[in-house]
């Protein structure tokens, strides 16, 4: 009875860790995604304006 008992609260437990592991990990990812999106679209940005001053200037 008590052996059972112990068994089902770790195995809750080790759910409930892989769950929260699985969300900051997927949470990072998506951090990541997003910091190289927009790191991307501002070098575009950057890369046009550089490009727009250049026709201007000639």
């Amino acid at each position: 009875m008590n052996l059972n008992r112990i068994k089902e609260i770790i195995k809750k437990g080790l759910k409930k860790f892989m769950k929260v592991v699985v969300n900051l990990f997927c949470n990072k990812l998506f951090h990541r995604m997003l910091y190289v999106i927009s790191i991307s679209v501002v070098v575009k940005i950057t890369m046009n304006i550089n490009l727009y001053i250049s026709i201007l200037k000639y």
